[in-house]
């Protein structure tokens, strides 16, 4: 995954210090964007399971509608192996004078989400004890529920495509 930010050290700060992420890379390059030349810093941290998560700082083009994420529709979830530990997230938080929602219980995972400096959501979030179970049984009833849901939701999304 690669996101914009807004100050490369900020957000290595962030990542690396303060979620303790192992920062990898800083790769500056020039792109063509918009029809003209311009630099960009591309750098890269590796997150606990090994995969990376890159953001690229491009000086010449920031706006802040380019920072403005909805946690419904983009945020980056990352597992952490216990309640326990999402809580331990949850006080680093709010020392740092950073404010989150949760913890929400989506019944099979517990999460609490929190922005970067960046205004990216982020989620921490753990397994319940029987996760396994619960997931089991959602992937048995999984096809019928979306049948259902297509059907229900159906009319509002004619009205959509219909003014498309």
């Amino acid at each position: 995954m690669s996101f914009r930010c807004f100050d490369g050290e900020e957000t290595r700060e962030f990542y690396e210090d303060f979620l303790g992420m192992e920062f990898t890379a800083a790769i500056p390059e020039k792109m063509e964007v918009d029809g003209r030349t311009t630099e960009v810093m591309h750098i890269y941290f590796r997150m606990a399971d090994g995969d990376f998560i890159a953001f690229y700082d491009m000086p010449d083009d920031v706006t802040p509608e380019k920072f403005t994420f909805d946690p419904m529709e983009l945020h980056l979830g990352m597992k952490v192996p216990s309640e326990e530990a999402m809580m331990t997230w949850a006080e680093r938080l709010k020392e740092r004078g950073i404010e989150y929602m949760g913890p929400m219980d989506h019944d099979m995972v517990q999460s609490i989400y929190f922005q970067d400096p960046n205004g990216l959501w982020l989620e921490a979030t753990y397994q319940v004890p029987d996760h396994e179970e619960i997931m089991h049984r959602e992937m048995s009833e999984a096809k019928d529920i979306l049948a259902d849901w297509t059907v229900q939701s159906a009319p509002k999304k004619k009205k959509f495509r219909e003014i498309q």
